[in-house]
């Protein structure tokens, strides 16, 4: 039989039963478009994702915290171990303390958190207005978008170039007791001031400031620390150092490795 009449005999049956070669069709189509559509939506929303949670540097990043036991403690000395680790790059710690915020005669309760400008970088932490912070301005801070609203401003941009000065309270040990009851709260006035130079979005009342500025409050416990480890094959190696510490760590490239898998099997 020639192509001829098989073609023939096709379109016969499309003339015969039109309606149901038409459903036929349209079915298809919606079936065959779906499919592109699920896909294409699938790669493009791993790739938004993907793109807003890391950065080049982030994904070489090692996130360090102590272990419940709190046999280790992450002080200065670990650090300069850290640092002389094979592999690591740079070792960017951060601290936390409880604190007061003063604007002209507005004071609200406040989370400090102490950096180097290089620990928001390998965090991926990205200034939604404003500068970020500088190794040469020490005094510039960055506030996240929601301590706007407890000094009285609609939008945190308004707040950037305001002086802001701070009032501490330190964890101090005490003698005797134990461990839960040996803690004591110290007040520290800060006399130097501070200017907003940047905004980060977040819902918590949290400012960032460059632990240079407060070197004279001789904090020798750290909340967390970075690595940024040499390059991707030196991370495993690097962890496996950190773990033998007996610290905890962490990465972003884990958590974008189980996006990935999980995107494999959508």
């Amino acid at each position: 039989m020639k192509f001829v009449d098989l073609f023939k005999l096709s379109t016969r049956m499309f003339k015969a039963r039109t309606s149901r070669t038409l459903l036929t069709v349209l079915g298809m189509s919606i079936g065959i478009g779906a499919i592109l559509f699920l896909v294409s939506f699938g790669y493009g929303l791993q790739k938004t994702l993907l793109e807003r949670i890391t950065t080049s540097e982030s994904l070489l990043t090692l996130d360090i915290t102590e272990a419940k036991s709190g046999v280790v403690t992450l002080n200065n000395e670990m650090l300069n171990k850290m640092r002389e680790m094979p592999g690591v790059e740079d070792v960017s710690p951060a601290f936390q303390l409880t604190t007061q915020g003063h604007i002209s005669d507005i004071s609200a309760d406040l989370v400090t958190i102490g950096v180097r400008p290089s620990f928001l970088r390998l965090g991926g932490i990205r200034i939604t207005e404003g500068e970020t912070l500088k190794d040469e301005e020490p005094d510039g801070i960055i506030i996240n978008s929601s301590v706007a609203q407890v000094f009285g401003k609609s939008e945190a941009d308004e707040l950037i170039g305001s002086d802001i000065s701070f009032t501490f309270f330190l964890s101090k040990k005490i003698e005797g007791g134990n461990d839960s009851e040996n803690q004591a709260l110290e007040r520290i006035d800060f006399e130097k001031k501070f200017k907003i130079k940047g905004v980060i979005t977040g819902e918590d009342n949290v400012v960032y400031v460059n632990s240079i500025a407060l070197e004279d409050l001789k904090i020798d416990k750290f909340g967390q620390v970075k690595i940024k480890c040499e390059s991707q094959q030196k991370m495993e190696a690097v962890r496996d150092n950190i773990l033998d510490q007996g610290l905890l760590v962490s990465s972003l490239s884990d958590t974008v490795e189980q996006a990935n898998q999980i995107f494999k099997i959508i």
